[in-house]
């Protein structure tokens, strides 16, 4: 008896081990792919571009979240930085099968697009529900690094 109760323990605590380290290698790589503005780096989307940001919102909705998209699109207007709106989202076609990186540059932009509009891209990062000083701050560090 005393051994089954060791194989169970063994079971037990090595399942454990292996959650807590899928955990951290998850935290981890999220973690990497995020910048100081708390934009994450996503799979490419279609509809957006190097130079103009991209803000997505449920189209003729008078929720909260349609509301803080419109009063980003003023702020960003007021500070200069070009940006354009819509309601969907779209990874674009990388034309063969995706890689693991590529996948989880995916699961990266469908987490964040579960967390609310609005949802803003620059470039290859987005981000859920960003202040326009945030939006403002990734817009330019991205354009300092073409």
């Amino acid at each position: 008896m005393g051994f089954l109760k060791f194989v169970l323990f063994a079971a037990v605590l090595g399942g454990a081990g292996h959650y807590a380290w899928k955990s951290y290698h998850e935290r981890s790589a999220m973690a990497q792919a995020t910048s100081d503005s708390g934009f994450v780096r996503i799979a490419p989307v279609d509809g957006t571009s190097a130079n103009t940001v991209l803000i997505l919102a449920p189209e003729n909705c008078p929720s909260e979240q349609a509301r803080h998209a419109t009063e980003l699109a003023e702020r960003l207007t007021r500070m200069g930085i070009p940006f354009k709106t819509g309601s969907t989202m779209a990874f674009s076609d990388p034309g063969h099968n995706p890689t693991a990186d590529e996948i989880a540059a995916m699961d990266r932009g469908v987490a964040i697009f579960n967390q609310g509009a609005p949802m803003v891209f620059v470039n290859d990062m987005a981000k859920s529900n960003p202040t326009a000083e945030e939006v403002a701050y990734e817009f330019k560090r991205a354009r300092s690094r073409q």
